[in-house]
């Protein structure tokens, strides 16, 4: 589950980490959003996400949808589906998560609350998701947020993993499904809710980190959260 180990962080001093998972000796597992990733080394590192926190009654929309395509076309995700949308990700151990989350805290308590509206669902770039996409002001003021949140990490972890530059530049959306990419136009007929100008107020932030259950599901469970200021 999402909110699995959830803080809410107040002030700098009484941020607390959960612990970080058991460590792999012989294999660097890496855990984002488009899927799980094995190199041979020593060293471990997850994908931390830094995301706005979605409105219950906008998952529950999502979810409605994810769950009709779903039934119909296998979802290609190895790892939670669960609706998110992510400010920034980054990569590194989980014995730095402190300093990413410190880093973040610092910057970002003291906002104020704001405005997203969504648009319509659409295939990606890439031909193999279907993305919830937001109007143009609300992909400006998360392509602002988004800078920012790399500027104040500076030095903590890295945009890529392995420290290589990222695979794609961001782009702020909700993945609502990976499909096949001649899925896609089967699945894009099959979602029957138009969320057009659907609108949400943002009211927190939240920051997740990758890691494998014991079936070896991606899971993100949220490990601090920033309460945006009223």
């Amino acid at each position: 589950m999402r909110t699995l180990g959830k803080r809410v962080y107040r002030k700098v001093s009484r941020v607390r980490i959960p612990p970080s998972p058991p460590e792999r000796s012989l294999e660097l597992i890496l855990v984002n959003k488009a899927g799980i990733i094995k190199m041979n080394t020593n060293v471990e590192e997850l994908a931390h996400s830094f995301n706005v926190v979605l409105d219950k009654r906008i998952s529950a929309k999502i979810k409605d949808v994810q769950e009709t395509v779903a039934s119909k076309i296998k979802e290609r995700r190895n790892y939670d589906n669960s609706p998110h949308l992510a400010v920034a990700t980054k990569f590194m151990r989980a014995v730095i998560t402190d300093n990413f989350v410190k880093a973040l805290y610092k910057e970002f308590s003291a906002e104020k609350p704001f405005e997203i509206t969504f648009t319509r669902f659409e295939s990606a770039e890439t031909g193999n998701y279907i993305f919830l996409n937001l109007d143009t002001e609300s992909r400006e003021k998360l392509f602002a947020l988004s800078e920012r949140a790399f500027q104040v990490t500076r030095g903590v972890g890295f945009e890529g993993h392995g420290g290589l530059a990222p695979k794609y530049p961001y782009d702020p959306h909700i993945s609502v499904i990976k499909l096949e990419t001649e899925e896609i136009n089967h699945a894009l007929g099959l979602i029957n809710k138009d969320l057009s100008n659907l609108k949400m107020r943002a009211s927190a932030f939240e920051i997740t980190r990758g890691q494998l259950n014991d079936k070896g599901f991606g899971e993100f469970p949220v490990v601090a959260t920033i309460n945006l200021q009223e």
